[in-house]
């Protein structure tokens, strides 16, 4: 009897022994008998029935199996090498596009050679205050213009006010002003917006007489010549030659402003 007990006791033993233990990422157990390790699959048999179905695994969903002879296997998660080489080749595209980018700096000179300056305006669209310098009457003007064709024409429009005792005189003038940069035409384009500004004008102009409550008023083509000096890319003189219809031309002289 107590060596029937004791082999009994021993096949137990080994009957323990004998199965494997599948230890699942939550650290749950299956007790069981691998059957077959796959690329992404563990294939096993439940010890409670080893005569039943074959089951299947996700290996990554296990953490370690504990084999019947005490081996133990850590189940390497196939997804952690692309996660852990993916962000480095993600971040280094971004930085050498970066890095090719800045073909159009400003040297240390303040020019850019790159640039094309074909495609740059000057920013010559000046205002002026003149003064008539052969006109009887004191006589001042306020003009103004505005860019159509970069760097070639201005369009231009403003008032002539006559100063007379016991009556006004006001021209209106709308007019195309042609001018040449002479910087930018020289390749000063460091200055292209100061200097020299030849130009011409060609418009038309009305003249309206007030005397004693009767009022007239004539109309005709005006033109002219000139040039404004800019100091600065902001402030300049301006002296020029008009004329109104058949009439003299006028020298007239002020400030310009932009």
């Amino acid at each position: 009897m107590k060596k029937l007990i004791l082999i009994l006791l021993l096949c137990s033993k080994l009957s323990t022994q004998a199965q494997d233990i599948i230890v699942k990422s939550d650290r749950t157990e299956i007790k069981a008998k691998v059957a077959e390790i796959t690329e992404s699959l563990i294939k096993y048999k439940n010890w409670d029935n080893l005569d039943g179905p074959l089951y299947n695994i996700s290996k990554t969903a296990v953490f370690m199996i504990i084999y019947a002879n005490g081996k133990r296997e850590t189940i390497a998660q196939p997804s952690a090498p692309t996660q852990s080489t993916n962000p480095p080749y993600q971040n280094t595209a971004p930085a050498m596009k970066m890095a090719a980018a800045p073909t159009g700096s400003v040297n240390k000179s303040g020019i850019d050679t790159v640039i094309d300056y074909k495609k740059i305006r000057v920013k010559y669209a000046p205002s002026h205050v003149i003064y008539w310098f052969d006109s009887p009457p004191t006589t001042v003007g306020v003009h103004s213009e505005l860019r159509i064709i970069k760097n070639l024409l201005n369009f231009g429009g403003g008032g002539d006010y006559s100063f007379i005792t016991g009556a006004q005189q006001t021209m209106y003038s709308a007019y195309l002003s042609p001018y040449l940069p002479l910087n930018r035409l020289t390749k000063n384009y460091k200055k292209q917006d100061q200097g020299l500004f030849v130009f011409a004008k060609i418009g038309y102009a009305s003249i309206s007489y007030e005397v004693d409550g009767y009022t007239s008023s004539t109309g005709d083509v005006t033109a002219g010549i000139g040039m404004d000096y800019f100091f600065t890319k902001h402030l300049g003189l301006s002296i020029s030659a008009d004329k109104f219809g058949d009439g003299k031309f006028n020298v007239k002289g002020g400030i310009c402003f932009k």
